[in-house]
């Protein structure tokens, strides 16, 4: 069972997908707040904060994704991503011309679809049952919404700050999903361009300090939208993965903050969807939601898939 999620969900990245650590994106807007010299954990986090607070949901129908994994590569181009807080996300993506991803979440559940995947099932995985250890694969919707800088920090967590004077590095102990000892590190560049700290990465790594996974930005843009003038959100991110082996960049060539979602169209889009031809999986329950029973292997892929409407 194990071997199915981990490969499920490694499939998926690379059918989806460098800023190298230590450089800074080079596009800032200004913020009605400054970093002081060696800052508090609350200063720090209250500073971070407000960049958040102004972004409720971002959309971006043109985004070219590159993937790889080991040596294998790919290239996807007109992807249509949206999300919106705290954990609405929707992401579809067209492989050769025709639908090969869909991966979205709720506030009860996330999933995924890859089309040429050796499982080419919907899995889907409720948020409670990963709270209790149900389920284990290395990519979450959350993952991708905390790197679009959507999510905030904990102001009650607790927090170390390391500053050298160019790099300050807020550093959080906690504990995962999967009640795991992890350590959050989050990189502010000080000497961005414009004189404005800046956010240019974000490391998870578990109780021996190996790496996790990782969010680093290549270029943000600055944002002009009702509610979140000032604020900065990324064009180009890359998340990584190392022990799968896992590297996803993408890059937003057109964003919309805080657009208008309507009801209707907000229940289609963060709805897990019913894909025509394709069996869905709960990964926590570890069964095919049409039968009792363990996942047994399948044949080759199955043809399905919706595009963000």
């Amino acid at each position: 069972m194990r071997r199915v999620m981990i490969g499920a969900g490694a499939g998926a990245l690379i059918l989806l997908a460098g800023c190298v650590p230590g450089r800074a994106p080079n596009v800032v807007a200004p913020q009605q707040a400054r970093i002081p010299a060696n800052p508090k954990p609350e200063q720090l986090v209250a500073y971070l904060n407000l960049n958040a607070q102004r972004i409720q949901s971002i959309e971006s129908r043109d985004v070219e994704i590159d993937a790889k994994q080991g040596g294998q590569a790919i290239t996807l181009v007109g992807c249509n991503i949206i999300c919106r807080k705290p954990r609405d996300f929707r992401m579809t993506a067209k492989v050769v011309g025709t639908p090969g991803v869909d991966m979205g979440s709720n506030q009860n559940e996330f999933w995924w679809w890859v089309s040429k995947s050796p499982e080419p099932y919907l899995f889907h995985c409720s948020y409670d049952a990963l709270a209790q250890g149900g389920a284990v694969f290395p990519i979450q919707p959350d993952s991708i919404i905390e790197a679009m800088g959507l999510k905030e920090f904990d102001p009650k967590g607790q927090y170390e700050v390391r500053d050298d004077g160019r790099t300050i590095r807020l550093i959080q102990r906690t504990v995962s999903p999967q009640r795991q000892q992890v350590t959050k590190v989050t990189y502010i560049n000080r000497n961005a361009s414009g004189g404005q700290p800046q956010v240019y990465g974000q490391q998870l790594l578990d109780d021996k300090g190996k790496e996790i996974c990782s969010a680093w930005i290549h270029e943000v843009q600055a944002v002009d939208a009702p509610g979140a003038a000032g604020a900065v959100v990324p064009r180009v991110v890359q998340l990584r993965w190392p022990v799968q082996q896992l590297d996803l960049k993408m890059k937003f060539k057109e964003v919309i903050v805080n657009g208008n979602i309507p009801d209707d169209r907000a229940r289609a889009l963060f709805t897990r969807p019913n894909l025509r031809g394709v069996r869905s999986f709960d990964v926590a329950a570890r069964r095919f939601d049409d039968q009792l029973g363990e996942l047994r292997p399948a044949g080759g892929p199955i043809p399905g898939g919706q595009p963000i409407r």
